[in-house]
């Protein structure tokens, strides 16, 4: 039954776009469709699905040399041999990733700005990119993480650096005031209710704790379904005096949207590094749809 409606939703918005009339219409009906109740229940994680199974397989052929991902291929001793090819091509991916500061450079920090401190990553993902933050109590907040781990994502592994807790973001099952930090990379225009993770946000984080995130301005997607804007953060956030530190046009792969971080992270804890490096691919977007 799922697929069937998931087939007949995407019929239907393909035929309305494909007579290349009332542009318009077609932008208003994926707003709807994809801001419903019924898409988030039965729909967005399959979309998430696929796209970190089509991600797990391009890690692979990368780390086989046969398709470039990101970043520059690796060399033969900065493979991992240890163990199952998919995992090897996981650690080795990772191992760039750490090498090439990418999740700093996005979000203008330094591997010493959290010593410390108990540091939450909403979205995180599969990928232990926490562990670039030195010396803290790192945790990873995603409700994919068993999703993660059927696919192949070697969870357990992962776990050697960082906790990871199976959570929506509306509905986080920490205490009160648990966090001295929360970050968030390209990942709170995913949740099903930007305004109820706002409020969840900034209960687990502690009086006067850090609130760093990188967010993305863009018509809605199927796996990316929130408008967010200055306004929508300041509502949400601007009671811990966040400040704008980075905006960015068409970044992410947004064709007319933005890239935005908003922190109320010390200046001397940040950096100001370059988004961009040599040699490295920007990041493809959960979705362009």
């Amino acid at each position: 039954m799922c697929k069937m409606r998931l087939g007949i939703y995407g019929g239907f918005l393909g035929a309305i776009e494909s007579t290349g009339e009332a542009k318009d219409m077609t932008a208003a009906l994926k707003r709807l469709v994809y801001q419903s109740v019924l898409w988030h229940r039965y729909f967005k994680n399959r979309t998430e699905h696929r796209h970190w199974s089509q991600t797990l397989d391009r890690i692979v052929k990368w780390y086989l040399w046969e398709e470039s991902y990101i970043f520059p291929f690796p060399t033969e001793t900065e493979k991992e041999t240890r163990f199952s090819l998919t995992k090897n091509a996981l650690l080795t991916f990772i191992a760039a990733e750490n090498r090439h500061a990418s999740y700093l450079r996005d979000l203008r920090l330094n591997a010493n700005s959290f010593v410390g401190m108990k540091v939450a990553d909403i979205g995180s993902g599969p990928l232990p990119t926490l562990a670039v933050f030195e010396d803290c109590d790192r945790y990873g907040i995603d409700h994919l993480i068993e999703v993660y781990r059927s696919l192949g994502y070697p969870i357990e592994e992962f776990e050697k650096e960082m906790h990871f807790i199976n959570a929506k973001s509306e509905e986080i099952p920490v205490a009160d005031a648990f966090f001295d930090t929360v970050i968030s990379r390209n990942a709170l225009d995913h949740v099903d209710d930007f305004e109820r993770t706002a409020l969840e946000i900034k209960r687990i984080l502690k009086p006067g704790g850090f609130l760093h995130v990188l967010v993305n301005y863009h018509s809605p997607t199927s796996s990316e379904p929130q408008i967010l804007n200055d306004e929508r953060i300041l509502n949400g956030f601007g009671s811990l005096n966040v400040r704008k530190v980075l905006e960015e046009n068409d970044a992410w792969g947004f064709r007319g949207g933005k890239t935005v971080l908003w922190s109320n992270v010390p200046p001397h804890l940040t950096t100001a590094l370059q988004t961009k490096k040599s040699g490295i691919e920007a990041a493809t977007p959960l979705a362009a749809a």
